[in-house]
């Protein structure tokens, strides 16, 4: 690791300063090709303490950008720890979209900013019908003291597992504590799904979903996320998250797509298997593809579960792709 001093001017109310750490410190060395990443530490009083951070690609152009993740792994209160999981569910989980097929990659990035923990992974690879797969035991032993930073792909998991190619897989991510130690309420990591045509991924910070008692009393929950349809190869993901080791609730979903030129809606209802998922992709679907003609729409989602979560994407014809979690 290196560590570095960068002093900057008092920044005026609403001021933007913008920082290359490439055109002050050696980057390219130290990484040696590798992909990296940073830790800062500022003093920034009464604002909301998250930076907008990205790579630029000058080749193509392209531009990729996300928010700074906060660094947990000095907050050891009891407040930064989750409640004990009842038998039957795991202490958090998240289900995520997988690309592997074509020249597709995907990968999971582990940062050193949890709170002090030893957990450890698994992986399971499932179908659109919730249907498992494949599972990797252990796929990542994790020690925030260790001050680890772990990048895991999931084409080679695939392939150990024997996974073929396709365009409508998921992977369900599991934690459990390695020694007993109570669990982070935030375990952040990083969903990449590029292509290997060196085009700049996304970067998309997500977090899993700890079990909540509460929850399970919800009757409905509300979600909702764009689809960038302004461009080819938009995608919207909905997946089902639930901590329940073997669900056998199926998700009910009221799906209402929504568009900029008018107040126009279309309806939509479906139902999602448990552990399973819905990937929507305007351009083969040919209703919504002439109701949003080539705009930027968005989807909200009412339905019983309150696990679901949700991703979007954007390709370029360069091979950059865009993404984000739903909200």
């Amino acid at each position: 690791r290196m560590s570095e001093t960068l002093l900057i001017e008092q920044l005026a109310p609403y001021q933007t300063h913008y920082f290359y750490p490439a055109r002050h410190y050696a980057l390219e060395e130290f990484f040696g090709g590798r992909v990296g990443t940073v830790k800062i530490k500022y003093l920034l009083p009464d604002v909301f303490p998250r930076l907008l951070v990205g790579n630029i690609q000058n080749q193509l152009p392209a531009l990729s950008i996300t928010h700074s993740y906060y660094d947990c792994s000095q907050a050891t209160d009891a407040s930064d720890y989750w409640a004990n999981t009842e038998e039957g569910y795991y202490p958090a989980t998240l289900m995520l979209p997988l690309r592997i097929d074509n020249d597709y990659f995907t990968t999971l990035t582990f940062y050193p900013i949890l709170s002090p923990s030893a957990l450890t992974f698994t992986v399971e690879i499932l179908n659109a019908e919730g249907t498992l797969l494949g599972r990797k035991e252990e796929v990542v032993n994790f020690h925030q003291a260790n001050g680890e930073y772990v990048v895991l792909s999931l084409n080679t998991v695939c392939k150990e597992l024997n996974i073929s190619q396709n365009d409508r897989l998921a992977m369900r991510l599991l934690v459990k504590s390695k020694d007993g130690s109570p669990i982070p309420a935030r375990i952040k990591v990083a969903l990449d799904i590029g292509k290997t045509s060196h085009a700049l991924p996304c970067n998309i910070c997500t977090n899993l979903i700890p079990y909540n008692p509460q929850l399970e009393k919800k009757p409905k929950s509300f979600r909702w996320l764009p689809l960038l349809t302004d461009r080819l190869g938009s995608s919207a993901w909905i997946l089902d998250s639930t901590p329940k080791e073997k669900s056998t609730v199926s998700s009910t979903c009221e799906l209402t797509f929504y568009r900029e030129s008018d107040e126009s809606v279309i309806v939509r209802h479906c139902t999602i298997s448990p552990h399973g998922f819905l990937v929507i992709f305007p351009e083969e679907d040919l209703e919504l593809k002439e109701f949003l003609n080539g705009q930027i729409g968005w989807i909200t989602i009412q339905t019983n579960n309150p696990y679901l979560s949700l991703f979007y994407f954007s390709e370029n014809a360069s091979g950059a792709i865009g993404g984000d979690h739903g909200f």
